[in-house]
């Protein structure tokens, strides 16, 4: 038989026999949206921190230490450290307030303002001079951003431009930046940003060095971008989603195998019939097999389309590729499972076959 008429053959038993057609797409259908709303959510996951990983924020490292070994020596020693794009100390975190009664507004005593922010209107601050984020003077209760912030001990801070963040430095938004004295005692933290992810643990290793090398220091760290890629090359993560995967493709390839398997033995007196006219072994086969290949193909499909499009709606969107990929595997071991009990079949006694009652 030529490969037309072998696809239009197959496509017509698919279409004759209901019944097992039906059983092999809901198998392969369910296995699918098993397969992509398990592991494939992981996958979603991993897309979702992977994209985390472009942000400068993940760049950014985050020392604090509590007995005041954050000196500007040490911050001079970090600006000058290979890797580090922008090194800033932080000498107090306070709240201060506007003219506005009542609101108080988050202020950081920075020692470098413009690092942090990007300047859009006014100039450059001054120790004890503030600088506001674009677009908030309103808030504030003035028409341009120039006026006054006083703190709880009623110093005042005269604001002399607004600006806005700077790449990384998002945590500073929606406050008061205030240029600190050029050589403070010490600074209760220090702000870098690295230049990449490659060189964030050597960085790392170089400032808490400086710190430490003056004894008794109390450090912590923050830094999201080393604990997402920590998270990403976990070998448990990985794994976990390998496992689900493999058991769910594993689990649909079987009961494929069991389908197949009863639709042989029902209709085997067909199968029988086309030996006996003279079909090959081989091409019966071949038959056979694209006849369960047709629904169990089809199955996957509607099974990756609901679970992408209901992963995108209501869940974390399954990235496509891996979608497409996870169905054509399943298709593949669907296909592979069903050899077994088709080449059983096909090699039977046709003569006998149709002797069974």
């Amino acid at each position: 038989m030529r490969w037309r008429e072998l696809i239009r053959e197959a496509w017509k038993d698919a279409q004759t026999q209901k019944i097992p057609s039906l059983l092999l797409l809901l198998v392969t259908l369910g296995a699918c949206l098993a397969a992509l709303l398990t592991a494939g959510q992981q996958e979603a996951q991993k897309a979702v921190l992977a994209q985390k990983l472009q942000d400068p924020a993940s760049r950014m490292l985050v020392i604090r230490e509590k007995k005041g070994l954050i000196t500007p020596e040490v911050l001079a020693l970090a600006q000058a450290t290979r890797g580090v794009e922008i090194a800033v100390g932080v000498v107090k975190v306070d709240d201060v307030e506007p003219t506005v009664p009542g609101l108080r507004v988050p202020a950081w005593t920075v020692s470098n303002v413009e690092a942090i922010y990007a300047s859009s209107l006014g100039r450059a601050p001054e120790t004890g001079e503030a600088l506001i984020q674009t677009g908030e003077a309103a808030e504030y209760g003035w028409e341009v951003p120039a006026g006054v912030f006083t703190d709880r001990d009623g110093q005042e801070f005269p604001v002399v431009g607004e600006g806005a963040p700077r790449p990384g430095f998002a945590s500073f938004a929606n406050g008061v930046l205030i240029q600190a004295d050029p050589h403070p005692a010490a600074y209760q933290s220090l702000h870098v940003l690295a230049s990449s992810l490659e060189v964030l643990p050597d960085v790392q290793t170089a400032l808490l060095s400086y710190i430490s090398a003056q004894g008794g220091a109390e450090i912590s760290v923050e830094n999201a971008g080393m604990q997402i890629v920590s998270e990403l090359t976990g070998g448990e993560y990985a794994r976990y989603g390998q496992s689900i995967l493999l058991t769910v493709l594993v689990a649909g390839g079987f009961l494929t195998a069991v389908v197949t398997l009863t639709y042989v033995l029902l209709y085997r007196r067909i199968l029988g019939r086309r030996r006996a006219l003279g079909i090959t072994r081989f091409e019966l086969a071949l038959l056979t097999l694209l006849r369960i290949a047709i629904p169990i193909s089809i199955g996957a499909a509607i099974g990756a389309l609901v679970a992408y499009t209901y992963a995108a709606t209501r869940l974390a969107t399954i990235p496509l590729d891996y979608t497409v990929a996870s169905a054509l595997i399943l298709v593949i071991i669907s296909v592979l499972a069903a050899i077994a009990p088709i080449a059983w079949a096909v090699n039977r006694d046709p003569a006998r076959i149709m002797r069974t009652p």
